[in-house]
């Protein structure tokens, strides 16, 4: 899949949007760029957490102002990470409780556009699909099942997604 993004999206090598890692490692939406990285600085939040247990090759995929931009005229989650098994995209918002439900429903649509556009581009049919929520989470928060209608009939019966709130994805 990294060979085809690459291809597809030149500018995924031009702008460092796409990194390998062989461990574990956290992800930041940085506070001003509004762009995900992969934390390499004790000062630097950590927003989720990609837990690496057999250490196999993982790629991350910066997706908001890296691979796609404001230019761009859809909705996009903020990165991606995957494997020759899983994709999961993820969308990070900061958020009080009076901001979270507006928030979860943004969220919601940015990780449908961005999944839509995925699966016009790329066949990604041999791929477990997952959805990550991460609203407002500060602590550690491993993955739960998003509930309603959403995630049973929009993502997991429409789009073969399985979408979760939570900041924790781990590969085994």
């Amino acid at each position: 899949m990294r060979v085809q993004i690459e291809k597809i999206y030149p500018q995924s090598l031009t702008n460092g949007c796409i990194q390998q890692r062989t461990d574990s490692f956290d992800v930041y939406d940085h506070r001003v760029e509004h762009r995900c990285y992969i934390k390499t600085d004790l000062d630097e939040p950590s927003d989720f957490t990609i837990k690496n247990k057999g250490n196999k090759e993982i790629h991350f995929l910066a997706i908001d102002k890296c691979l796609f931009h404001d230019t761009d005229t859809f909705e996009r989650c903020d990165c991606a990470v995957f494997n020759e098994n899983e994709f999961c995209f993820i969308e990070i918002k900061e958020s009080n409780l009076n901001q979270r439900q507006e928030n979860k429903k943004k969220a919601t649509g940015q990780l449908r556009a961005t999944i839509s556009k995925f699966k016009g581009t790329f066949d990604l049919s041999g791929y477990v699909l997952e959805a990550y929520r991460c609203i407002g989470i500060k602590e550690p928060s491993p993955r739960i099942p998003a509930s309603g209608y959403e995630a049973r009939v929009d993502f997991n019966d429409n789009l073969g997604v399985l979408l979760y709130d939570g900041n924790i994805k781990e590969f085994i």
